[in-house]
């Protein structure tokens, strides 16, 4: 399966995450409450259109499972109660200022507002965590 979504904020990367990591912040999500809301997950891999310099609108693409050197996004998949069908969250390892970012995707999108963007969350899971629920 294929999306494609929007950012708010240009000239974002995503990098790879660590199996290690996934698994740590998959636990933290098990033990909250936001796990109520979530009825499964995929790992994704983000690209953008050589034509998109500025990297403005991300193509995800659904994994059959965790590979190294492709998941740099986690897809949740919302419970059908919610506004949002989907959560995408990615992870920007620069040295100054390392992120993790949340694109929701609307269950009944309209032409001009069909994403929601979240970016620059510190990364920290409790943080993550926090700004995942307010989407929800």
């Amino acid at each position: 399966m294929e999306y494609k979504l929007k950012f708010e904020m240009p000239y974002i990367n995503c990098d790879n995450f660590k199996e290690k990591d996934l698994t740590n912040l998959l636990g933290v999500i098990s033990g909250t409450r936001i796990n109520e809301s979530i009825e499964s997950y995929n790992y994704a891999n983000i690209k953008f259109d050589e034509t998109d310099k500025q990297h403005w609108f991300p193509i995800v693409t659904e994994l059959e499972s965790f590979s190294r050197s492709k998941t740099n996004c986690i897809i949740f998949n919302l419970a059908s109660s919610n506004k949002y069908s989907k959560l995408f969250v990615y992870q920007t390892l620069n040295r100054e200022n390392p992120y993790y970012g949340i694109v929701g995707l609307k269950k009944n999108p309209d032409i001009n507002n069909s994403t929601v963007h979240i970016y620059n969350l510190e990364l920290d899971y409790s943080v993550l965590v926090i700004n995942m629920n307010r989407i929800i």
